[in-house]
């Protein structure tokens, strides 16, 4: 087996100026081995990676987040950064930022997977 970096179908993350949330990836039917977070050149916040295991598209205020964490403690994103995830076991992926955001901040998000 061998790894491939792919791009992912909607592979971006972006907290909207004015906001403190991104929009979300669906990755339920994706076969991931592990996935790199890029992130953008400036930040206002600071910036975590949360995951959500009950992902519902079509009731998306029942959706719950969570931070997703390493050791106890909270994934973090800084800029000009990338975080590797070796292992992807949840339904969605977002990030969010802990002080309102002010422009559009993008995160571009790659999948690795076995050809």
């Amino acid at each position: 087996m061998r790894n491939q970096p792919i791009d992912l179908p909607g592979g971006t993350l972006t907290i909207e100026a004015g906001q403190t949330e991104s929009d979300w990836i669906d990755m339920r039917r994706m076969a991931l081995r592990g996935i790199s977070i890029f992130g953008p050149d400036a930040l206002t916040g600071t910036v975590s990676i949360e995951v959500s295991g009950n992902l519902d598209a079509e009731l998306p205020s029942v959706v719950r987040w969570n931070n997703l964490q390493s050791g106890g403690a909270n994934i973090e994103i800084g800029t000009d950064e990338c975080v590797p995830l070796d292992f992807v076991c949840w339904h969605g992926l977002r990030v969010s930022s802990g002080t309102v955001e002010t422009a559009d901040r993008v995160f571009k998000v790659m999948g690795v997977e076995d050809i």
